[in-house]
């Protein structure tokens, strides 16, 4: 995920896309490298399968033609997240904080509901003590 600033750069940043793929795989503990690599900038997208077709991507679409190009992110909503244990951890902890952060907001009217569910989207999260 790049600024969206980037989206008409995305060629200088696949170097590093690819190389977080190929050191996504451990094989002391079984886990393949994952089948697709998804560069996106917010309103541009690449879709690649460098195992397969590692030239040229699969897709690649501006957000506003992501209603008719979905079908090169449905592998998203196909199967369960895959977590080691370290993360799984880590992402539950967030997501409580955050859940918690939301509901604080809204107990002390600090955001309007609709302000609040943006809230996500504008998170960095933090080391985790």
């Amino acid at each position: 995920m790049k600024h969206p600033s980037e989206a008409k750069r995305l060629e200088a940043h696949r170097d590093q896309a690819f190389s977080y793929w190929r050191n996504a795989s451990d094989a002391a503990h079984n886990v393949p490298a994952p089948r697709f690599v998804v560069l996106c900038a917010f309103r541009r997208f690449e879709n690649w399968e460098p195992g397969a077709y590692p030239s040229e991507p699969r897709a690649a679409f501006d957000l506003v033609d992501l209603p008719d190009r979905v079908d090169a992110l449905m592998f998203l909503a196909e199967r369960e997240p895959v977590f080691l244990a370290s993360q799984e951890a880590v992402t539950r902890q967030a997501v409580s904080l955050l859940t918690g952060l939301y509901h604080q907001l809204g107990d002390r009217l600090a955001a309007s509901p609709e302000r609040a569910s943006q809230l996500p989207s504008a998170v960095c999260l933090v080391p985790v003590r």
